[in-house]
């Protein structure tokens, strides 16, 4: 029995010692290791988190730009008469690259300004349907009080539409020159 003991002794105490000693190194060694390879990621996930921002500033951008012609049309022909049944506002851009632009925008203020001017959008869309309706109410019903809801969805449509365009040629030059001028600045 000695000698078995004797024997694992021999064997035990040299693995235990270089298992600790590989322990001992090979923790800080793999630590170090792991934050020089962290570290070098960090530009890279900088410079994607900059690419998701530019291309969704640029998306926003474009739906902007492609809502004030159809904006001025509406303020135009509610000024006219006669109104289109759906001036075909994007209103869905916002929601749908929100999670690219705020966590990397940096701005509260723009990214609050943004969400209020595709909400506005939302409501020029729901007072035409509103006001659309009333035409075709007024053209089959001699209601007066139709004529004054009227008149009062016109004169509600009429400013947001406004508002919403002038909103949207801020927010172009805003986001533009964000986009232009690199990383966003907290």
């Amino acid at each position: 029995m000695t000698e078995f003991l004797s024997k694992f002794l021999e064997a035990f105490l040299p693995n235990l010692v270089a298992t600790l000693i590989a322990v001992g190194l090979g923790i800080p060694i793999g630590l170090w290791f792991n934050r020089r390879m962290l570290a070098s990621a960090e530009p890279l996930k900088a410079q994607d988190e900059q690419h998701h921002l530019e291309t969704a500033l640029l998306t926003l951008e474009h739906s902007l730009t492609a809502n004030r012609p159809r904006l001025q049309k509406v303020t135009e022909m509610l000024d006219e008469g006669p109104i289109l049944l759906d001036f075909d506002l994007d209103i869905s851009t916002w929601e749908a690259v929100r999670t690219e632009v705020v966590p990397y925008l940096h701005s509260p203020q723009l990214s609050s300004r943004l969400a209020h001017h595709f909400g506005r959008l939302g409501s020029v869309v729901k007072l035409q349907e509103l006001y659309v309706s009333l035409v075709v109410k007024d053209l089959s019903s001699a209601l007066s009080h139709v004529r004054q809801v009227k008149k009062i969805a016109h004169d509600a449509l009429n400013r947001a539409a406004k508002a919403a365009n002038s909103d949207a040629a801020e927010l172009i030059t805003e986001l533009s020159s964000r986009r232009t001028s690199g990383p966003a600045a907290p």
